[in-house]
C-alpha cells in the first residue's frame, strides 16, 4: 500500500508541476514577466514598470497598475504603490487593501526578512526614514535619515546625524549610532570610527 501511494504522490507531484509550467508558459507567451510565486500566484508584467498577479490558473487577479516593493508571499502580501498612493495588498483578496497616509512613500531596498520569515518595508515620512511589516504594524518609527537593509538576520543599519548603528526590525539598539561607517561583510558587520580600530559585529552578539 505504502508503494503505490508514493506511486500516486510522485504521479500527483509531477502533475502538479507540469500543470504550473505550463501556466507560466502561457504567461510567458503574453507578458514579458511572468515570474511564479511560492504559493501558485505569478507576478507579471509587460515592461518591467507596470506589474500585476495572476493565479494558478493564469487569470489576473491585480491588474497591471501597480510598482511592487516587497512581496510577502508567506502571508500573500505585497507592498505597492498605485495611481501614486501606497498600500498593503492580500492578493488573495485583492479587495483587502490597506491603504496608507498619503505622506507615505515606500522606498526600493534589498528585500529584507527576518528569522522567523516575516518581511518588512523601509518607508518614508516627511523626510524620515521607518520600518512597518506587512499587516501595517509599526516597527521602527520615522525618526532616522536613513534605514539600510543587511539582507540577513534581524538587524538594519540605522543612520542619523551622519553617524550610523545597528538597529533590530523592533528598533532594539544592538550598536549604538557613533560609527561613521558600517560594512556588511560575510556573516558579519564591520564597525569603522575615525581615530579607532575596527569593530567587528557577529550577528547574535547583542552587545551595545
Amino acid at each position: 500500500m505504502k508503494y503505490f501511494l508514493f506511486i500516486f504522490l510522485f504521479i500527483s507531484s509531477e502533475y502538479t508541476f507540469s500543470q504550473q509550467q505550463n501556466v507560466q508558459d502561457s504567461l510567458s507567451s503574453v507578458f514579458a514577466i511572468a515570474r511564479s510565486l511560492d504559493d501558485g500566484f505569478y507576478v507579471i508584467s509587460n515592461d518591467n514598470e507596470n506589474f500585476g498577479i495572476a493565479d494558478s490558473l493564469g487569470k489576473i487577479v491585480l491588474p497591471l497598475e501597480y510598482k511592487f516593493y516587497t512581496i510577502d508571499s508567506n502571508y500573500h502580501k505585497i507592498f505597492a504603490k498605485r495611481l501614486g498612493k501606497s498600500q498593503i495588498i492580500d492578493y488573495t483578496s485583492p479587495n483587502s487593501v490597506i491603504y496608507l497616509d498619503e505622506n507615505i512613500n515606500f522606498i526600493t531596498t534589498t528585500k529584507h526578512y527576518a528569522s522567523n520569515e516575516k518581511f518588512f518595508q523601509i518607508f518614508s515620512f516627511k523626510g524620515k526614514i521607518g520600518l512597518i511589516d506587512s499587516y501595517n504594524n509599526l516597527m521602527i518609527s520615522p525618526v532616522y535619515d536613513e534605514i539600510i537593509s543587511s539582507n540577513r538576520w534581524d538587524y538594519f543599519i540605522v543612520k542619523l546625524n551622519d553617524k550610523f548603528g545597528i538597529v533590530d526590525y523592533q528598533n532594539n539598539f544592538i550598536k549604538k549610532i557613533k560609527y561613521d561607517e558600517i560594512v556588511v561583510g560575510k556573516e558579519r558587520f564591520i564597525l569603522k570610527k575615525k581615530g579607532n580600530k575596527h569593530e567587528v559585529f557577529l550577528p547574535g552578539l547583542n552587545r551595545i
